[in-house]
């Protein structure tokens, strides 16, 4: 049997530079589906505690001094929230990079859908992978990739910082915490910051103070009931008032 003529590529469409890291990460990702949930996993687990250092830096506390092995591996799951921003930074990631790797893989389909308006739309000439790179530039791919990952990890310090924000305005859940061999609870409510293997984070908003009490030294935690929209900004009130004093 012959030999299967070689392909000639049309003169008319310009020669494709080489597959970037970020698309030969993506093509082995694919290949081995064991070796993609790992990665989405590690990188969930960076969120968590990315997010766990800005979130607790709001109230003083350095909690990568609390966390043990464990919690780095764990930090992501903690808060659904970090999860559906994963997998809504994938999406995003896909549908900006889509025309890069469409145009990638048929540069003549898209050189005649680039003859209509709507195709210049969708196909801007800034995606286009044949351009020649600038001098220390990444690649078409690598610079949307990077880019969508760059200002997803900052949108989530803001969600965070403002998590911790209505914690500080008097929200949050409203705990009261009993020490091993005491009757009572501590003076005063606390808020539940968050907890590690081996340590619960709470907030007292009577004085404004953050600490880490150690695991083996709470007999219990009692969730309180929420208070009223109205309580909250009588106590904010008080907290002022209490400031500016």
């Amino acid at each position: 049997m012959p030999p299967p003529p070689p392909t000639v590529q049309d003169p008319a469409t310009p020669p494709m530079r080489p597959q970037p890291l970020v698309v030969r990460a993506l093509q082995v990702l694919k290949r081995e589906p064991a070796l993609l949930v790992t990665v989405v996993y590690l990188f969930v687990s960076f969120v968590g505690v990315w997010c766990s250092y800005w979130y607790f830096r709001r109230f003083g506390i350095p909690i990568l001094d609390y966390l043990q092995a464990t919690d780095f591996l764990v930090a992501g799951l903690r808060d659904p929230a970090y999860l559906g921003w994963v997998f809504g930074l994938g999406v995003l990631m896909y549908a900006i990079s889509w025309p890069t790797f469409f145009w990638r893989r048929d540069p003549a389909r898209v050189a005649a859908y680039r003859e209509t308006f709507w195709g210049r739309c969708v196909f801007p000439f800034f995606a286009d992978p044949s351009r020649p790179p600038r001098r220390l530039a990444l690649s078409t791919e690598s610079a949307m990739v990077f880019g969508i990952l760059w200002g997803g990890i900052w949108v989530l310090v803001a969600y965070v910082n403002q998590k911790a924000e209505t914690i500080l305005d008097g929200s949050g859940r409203r705990v009261a915490v009993t020490l091993q061999g005491e009757s009572k609870p501590l003076q005063g409510e606390a808020c539940l910051l968050g907890t590690s293997s081996a340590y619960a984070f709470v907030y007292w908003p009577s004085n404004g103070r953050a600490e880490a009490i150690a695991n083996e030294t709470i007999g219990r935690i009692e969730v309180l009931p929420r208070r009223l929209r109205s309580d909250k900004r009588s106590i904010s009130k008080d907290n002022l008032k209490n400031t500016g004093q």
